[in-house]
């Protein structure tokens, strides 16, 4: 069997997304630029792909996506600004629940998704695996308590 390129993707966006929280706690480099450099980054490993698929034809993706990218935005900085101060490990613990309540909520949007995933289980056990490691990744980092201050902090 081969393992699907997004499978390999998804794991390395969640091993990632760890490296980068854990050089924040260490490194304490400003929010602003880092939000910046890590959307630079998805910009140029995406850019291949989009390159290689096309652009969708869809005006709603993009009013969607940039919708989206305010949203992912803000909220980097304030995520990136808070680690030095409340830990690497209470945003990786928060992180994984926003990433799996946006997936499940997607089916709201498009139901036979989820059928899609029904009648493929590979598909549909590989994507929860990717989920799983994600949310793994991030309960493995440093152990910082997740205490209703630190939550507080970042949440804007």
């Amino acid at each position: 069997m081969i393992i699907p390129m997004w499978a390999i993707l998804g794991f390395s966006a969640a091993f990632f997304s760890a490296t980068v929280m854990l050089l924040q706690e260490k490194y304490k480099v400003e929010g602003l630029a880092l939000a910046v450099w890590s959307k630079i980054a998805c910009v140029i490993a995406t850019l291949p792909f989009v390159l290689i698929f096309g652009f969708p034809d869809n005006p709603l993706f993009y009013m969607l996506l940039a919708l989206q990218a305010v949203m992912f935005a803000i909220s980097d900085v304030v995520w990136y600004r808070q680690i030095p101060h409340v830990g690497a490990g209470v945003i990786s613990r928060l992180f994984p629940i926003t990433v799996i309540t946006s997936f499940l909520v997607w089916f709201l949007f498009d139901p036979s998704l989820f059928h899609q995933f029904i009648d493929q289980p590979i598909i549909g056990g590989l994507i929860i695996l990717v989920l799983g490691l994600a949310a793994c990744f991030g309960a493995s980092l440093k152990k910082c308590r997740v205490s209703s201050q630190a939550v507080k902090k970042i949440w804007f």
